[in-house]
């Protein structure tokens, strides 16, 4: 199955209730699959995602507003699981850095990358 992503220009959406500025890349898992939807400011931080036909939308988030939403959250790493880089809500991600072995090498790990492929 292939996975289909595009790139829409720059424009005002409206996003969880909101009107704002953002980059859509709509994103969808074969021709027919339903589209979901990622918003990136024009800096390039991820504002959050929206997938209509299935009534899904996805906000960042941060460990104290979590634990405050749920009193007995366990916001602990699980068992086996590499750490990822820490990317704080409305901020970048780091930047693909070249590497010996590769022409490209994204920071983020690229083992639980590859489970979205």
């Amino acid at each position: 199955m292939m996975r289909y992503v595009d790139v829409l220009p720059e424009q005002n959406v409206t996003f969880a209730g909101q009107t704002v500025r953002a980059v859509p890349v709509q994103d969808r898992l074969g021709l027919d699959g339903s589209v979901t939807l990622h918003y990136m400011s024009p800096e390039g931080a991820y504002l959050g995602s929206e997938n209509k036909e299935r009534k899904l939308l996805v906000l960042p988030s941060d460990g104290a507003t979590l634990a405050n939403i749920w009193k007995n959250a366990n916001l602990t790493q699980p068992e086996g699981v590499q750490p990822q880089p820490r990317v704080q809500p409305g901020s970048r991600l780091p930047e693909p850095r070249a590497d010996a072995n590769s022409a490209l090498v994204n920071p983020i790990d690229r083992a639980s990358a590859s489970s979205i492929e």
